[in-house]
């Protein structure tokens, strides 16, 4: 099965029937429905989201959250500890 992670724009924009990207964006959703694809967020996508708790952010906490892993200072992270994956060497070779 095909994975598909969505960033923010798409979750706005397949809430928007005016968008320019709606119709595609849809048909991404008609086909996880179906079972062909399976759709994932980031922290980092949610995190975008929740400044604005609308449909779009409602949309995307319906979705299987991707592992989280650190990039950058701890204080730009958008999880907690216990929602980082990987291993310290993880990010020392990544």
């Amino acid at each position: 099965m095909t994975k598909v992670s969505l960033d923010a724009n798409c979750f706005i924009d397949v809430c928007d029937s005016s968008s320019h990207a709606y119709e595609e964006l849809n048909n991404i959703f008609v086909l996880r429905d179906r079972g062909v694809i399976k759709l994932f967020v980031s922290l980092q996508t949610l995190n975008e989201l929740e400044k604005k708790k609308d449909a779009a952010y409602d949309l995307a906490t319906s979705i299987e959250v991707l592992p989280h892993y650190g990039i950058g200072s701890w204080d730009e992270q958008v999880g907690s500890w216990e929602q980082e994956a990987g291993t310290w060497q993880d990010g020392r070779d990544g």
